[in-house]
This record gives structure tokens, C-alpha cells and sequence, in this order.
């Protein structure tokens, strides 16, 4: 009997060090941490590559249990530098990860939009829970329902979004805390998402980063986090099953502030109930 050969699996990541396109058949390696070379430099990028057989996933929202179940599925992380989104193959589950990394999808573009505005995000929660000031109940059902835009940013946002790389190289200096940018799909329910501003590429973190002046003096003054936020902190835990995340927030010229956030498990039933009620809503 002939032995059976696997057809190429071909994979394409940067390289940590020069930024070249790295490209290598994933069936070659078998260990979960590889080393591939760059074609361009010569130097060798990491490859972390998950091997562990799926699960199957409850669909029933348990009243202990706020978040989605585990599923363990094959993916490949590319090792780098400075945090780029994740690129993957394919749309990937970590082997001890609630969520889906969705491949291809850069922050900020055209894309980006019409994938969030066809889910409930992070930064949805606060107003369904009703502790956004900055944005009513029924204006977020309005904007669901409408066709997916580009609001545009004001000068504070503006300004937030300029300074959040390096707010996130400071972060990883201080915490030694690899994390990159990514958009994230619960693997339980398809309207659960979220973006990112870093997560680990071994799973061991998550941060949310905030370089609003407001924002920074609140958090100093109280070493929490604004209310306003809190809605956003406890959906990124309830997509990724986290039990905390780090909350990093920065101001130029001053000392960062880094508040762990730890889950809240009642907050987050009462998140997912409200959050499906909206949904249902949006989808009338």
C-alpha cells in the first residue's frame, strides 16, 4: 500500500525583522513552535502552531457560565516585532480560545466596517447597557439597521488613534506581553465580536488601550475604569472567555496606568441577555 501524501498547505506570514513575505507548507512542521527563514534577510521567524482536535460547541447559554465554550481547532500564529493584525490562513480558534481570529481583516478599512456593523462590538455594549452617554439606546438600533458607514473620528478620537501604537509598545515593554491588533468572532454566537487593541499571541493576554485625556485623568483619580468603559471590558471578556483583561491607559507625557480588569460574571449574563434582545431587534 502506497503511503498517503498530504497536498502542500501553503501559508503566508511577515517576518518579524525585515517585514518580507514569508511563505512555507504548514505540513512540514510538527512541533508546536517552528522556525522558518526569511527569504529576503536570511533570519528566522517564529511559527506557534496549535495542533489539537476540535469540540463540539454547546449552543444553550448556561446561567453559570456567561461565556461561550472552548474550541480547539488547527491555526498558525506568525512570531514579529511591531504588532501588526494577526494574518492567518483562514479564520482560526486557539487551542484554549472562545473565539475566532478573523484572517484578512485590517482595522480602520472599508471591510472592517461592514464586518462590525454586522455584529454587536465592544464598543456596542455600553450603550445597550444603557451607560453610554455619548450615544442612545435607540440611535444604535437606527445605525444597525441602516446600511454600514464611516462615521469619521473627532480631534479626540483622532488623536487617540495616533497615539495607540505607541501606547501599545510601551505596553508590551512593561509587561513583556507580546500583543497584536485583531477582530474577534465568538465561535458560540456569530453576532458577538470585537476589536482588539493587542492580544497575546500565546493567549495569555488581552489589552483594551485608552489615550484619551479624559479617560487618563478619570483613571488615575479613581484607579478604575471610567464607567463608560466598563461595558466594553466585560464583552472582550465574554468573547474570549478571558478571566481578566489588562486595561492600558496612556496620555502623552505622562506615566501609563495599567488596571487589571477581572471578569464579571453576572455583569456579563445580563450583557449577553440584553445584547441578544438588541440583536433580535436589528435583525426585524
Amino acid at each position: 500500500m502506497s503511503e498517503k501524501i498530504n497536498s502542500p498547505n501553503y501559508v503566508v506570514c511577515h517576518c518579524q525583522y525585515c517585514d518580507g513575505h514569508i511563505e512555507f507548507d504548514a505540513n512540514e512542521f510538527t512541533g508546536e513552535n517552528s522556525l522558518v527563514p526569511c527569504p529576503f534577510c536570511g533570519l528566522e521567524t517564529k511559527i506557534f502552531i496549535p495542533v489539537l482536535q476540535a469540540e463540539e460547541i454547546s449552543t444553550k447559554l448556561s446561567p453559570s457560565d456567561a461565556s461561550p465554550n472552548t474550541v480547539r481547532r488547527e491555526g498558525f500564529f506568525c512570531g514579529g516585532g511591531e504588532p501588526s493584525p494577526m494574518e492567518q490562513p483562514a479564520n482560526v480558534v486557539s487551542r484554549e480560545w472562545h473565539f475566532t481570529i478573523v484572517a484578512n481583516i485590517q482595522q480602520g478599512t472599508d471591510a472592517w466596517r461592514e464586518w462590525r456593523h454586522n455584529g454587536i462590538g465592544a464598543s456596542d455594549a455600553s450603550t445597550i447597557m444603557g451607560e453610554n452617554r455619548f450615544k442612545s439606546y435607540s440611535q444604535l438600533l437606527q445605525e444597525k439597521r441602516s446600511p454600514a458607514c464611516d462615521f469619521g473620528q473627532n480631534a479626540a478620537m483622532a488623536r487617540g488613534t495616533e497615539l495607540e501604537p505607541e501606547a501599545r509598545r510601551l505596553y508590551i515593554a512593561e509587561t513583556g506581553k507580546n500583543v497584536r491588533p485583531a477582530c474577534l468572532q465568538s465561535t458560540r454566537y456569530d453576532w458577538l465580536r470585537a476589536s482588539v487593541d493587542g492580544i497575546a499571541v500565546n493567549g495569555d493576554a488581552v489589552v483594551e488601550i485608552k489615550c484619551g485625556q479624559s479617560a487618563y485623568r478619570t483613571a488615575k483619580q479613581t484607579r478604575s475604569v471610567p464607567d463608560y468603559y466598563y461595558g466594553q471590558m466585560q464583552h472582550i471578556l465574554a468573547v474570549t472567555g478571558y478571566d481578566s483583561l489588562d486595561f492600558w491607559c496612556y496620555w502623552l507625557g505622562y506615566p501609563a496606568l495599567l488596571i487589571p480588569v477581572p471578569r464579571n460574571v453576572d455583569y456579563i449574563q445580563r450583557l449577553l441577555n440584553k445584547e441578544l434582545e438588541f440583536w433580535n431587534l436589528v435583525q426585524q
